[in-house]
């Protein structure tokens, strides 16, 4: 196999661990939440919708500037 393919594979390999790790953290993340203090349904699910929402808002704004590393 060329290098650049055994790279690709890794590299490949590495995101998709990281996505699915990321993903299996939404169903605990409201637990999370709620053990940090806050109290109240809606407040819960806006706190969580902003702590998962900023990991990928700030993956956008970074990955042109890693892309060019």
């Amino acid at each position: 196999m060329a290098s650049w393919k055994r790279n690709l594979m890794i590299c490949w390999l590495g995101c998709f661990t990281t996505a699915a790790g990321m993903s299996l953290v939404i169903p605990f993340l409201s637990f999370y939440i709620e053990e940090l203090g806050v109290t109240g349904t809606s407040s819960i699910a806006q706190w969580s919708g902003l702590a998962f929402g900023v990991t990928f808002l700030m993956g956008a704004i970074v990955s042109p500037i890693w892309g060019k590393l």
